[in-house]
């Protein structure tokens, strides 16, 4: 008997503590006393939901919101970031306020949402609304990552039957003992095909190709006031290059004229002009989200050479012949397993 009574006063208690169970309250109806109103009067109003503009739009939103408690401040925000745009509310709105709030300029491309919420006395957050508007920023430009092109016979000795000083000339001769790849590095590259090409390939393909890359030996010759003895210290430096310079730069291996070993030809060529600027700093390149900024960026350096030096890390604007800006970083020099022949790895960006 006492077995059933025990039973029954659980199922009770199951029963009473049932029936008093109530639903709390949670982010989906405990901020319903704002309202907002999204007005779409002018070309550059943005509305509740999702819309495509381009990089050079500038987008605001016409609003109108109501609160059943005083309003105090407005917050816009960037759905995801910390921060936003804190818009003031005089004594007169407590309950209503109407406004124009331009947003910020746009500063990459793809989806940015934005979210407008009211806040009290204390900066406690009242309500959005539950609204949300998202802005597809149209892409306008290009991103090439991971790309590789080779620097034709970087690695040569000098003649020390010449240099008896530090004034004196001196000149190069290619190792016998190394292969010559010189017309066979894969050193020209085309910005539209995201391609290396070889110096046979790219001259059939000239109209296509943007620049060039190759190394050049620095020697510096230090003769011993002494013995006389003299030594050669070499240092690499690495260019890019327009095809169809004259003279050729590239110090490579082949027919030894007047002044040394000539470099490629470029008779015959469509040459395309690309221009570059000096060498910035990678951080450049890493801030660009937008064709927008590079076209900004390149406006406020020189963008003027036909040879520009570049050290691995560095970054130089570009200016194609069709007249579009891009920048390219030089991301790494070296040679390993995957690629025995000297290479830069490069990553470009380059308005579309």
């Amino acid at each position: 008997m006492k077995k059933y009574i025990a039973l029954s006063l659980i199922a009770g208690l199951a029963m009473t503590f049932g029936s008093c169970k109530k639903e709390g309250p949670n982010i989906f109806n405990q901020f319903t006393g704002v309202q907002i109103e999204f007005h779409t009067t002018d070309p550059n109003d943005v509305k509740e939901g999702e819309q495509t503009i381009n990089v050079t739009d500038q987008p605001q939103i016409d609003y109108t919101i109501t609160s059943d408690q005083d309003m105090y401040g407005l917050v816009l925000i960037e759905t995801g970031t910390t921060t936003g745009i804190k818009i003031p509310v005089s004594p007169t709105e407590r309950r209503k306020k109407s406004g124009i709030q331009v947003l910020p300029v746009i500063s990459r491309t793809g989806p940015i949402s934005y979210r407008l919420y009211a806040t009290d006395k204390t900066g406690f957050y009242l309500g959005d609304g539950y609204k949300q508007i998202t802005l597809n920023v149209v892409n306008d430009y290009t991103f090439l990552t991971e790309r590789y092109a080779e620097l034709p016979n970087p690695t040569i000795r000098i003649d020390s039957a010449k240099g008896v000083s530090t004034t004196d000339n001196y000149k190069f001769i290619y190792p016998a003992s190394i292969a010559n790849y010189t017309t066979t590095s894969q050193s020209f590259f085309s910005l539209s095909e995201a391609k290396a090409y070889t110096y046979t390939d790219a001259a059939a393909n000239s109209a296509k190709i943007d620049f060039g890359m190759y190394s050049k030996p620095v020697v510096t010759i230090t003769k011993n006031a002494t013995t006389g003895a003299l030594t050669y210290a070499v240092t690499s430096h690495l260019y890019f290059y327009t095809p169809g310079m004259s003279p050729s730069p590239l110090p490579v291996a082949g027919t030894e004229g007047p002044t040394g070993f000539e470099g490629f030809s470029f008779t015959g060529w469509t040459p395309k002009g690309t221009l570059f600027s000096a060498a910035q700093a990678n951080t450049v390149f890493s801030a660009i989200k937008t064709g927008q900024q590079i076209a900004a960026g390149a406006a406020k350096v020189a963008v003027n050479l036909t040879n520009p030096e570049f050290v691995a890390g560095s970054a130089n604007y570009f200016k194609t012949a069709d007249g579009k800006y891009g920048m390219i970083w030089a991301h790494d020099v070296g040679s390993d397993r995957t690629h025995p022949r000297p290479y830069i790895n490069f990553w470009v960006k380059m308005q579309l």
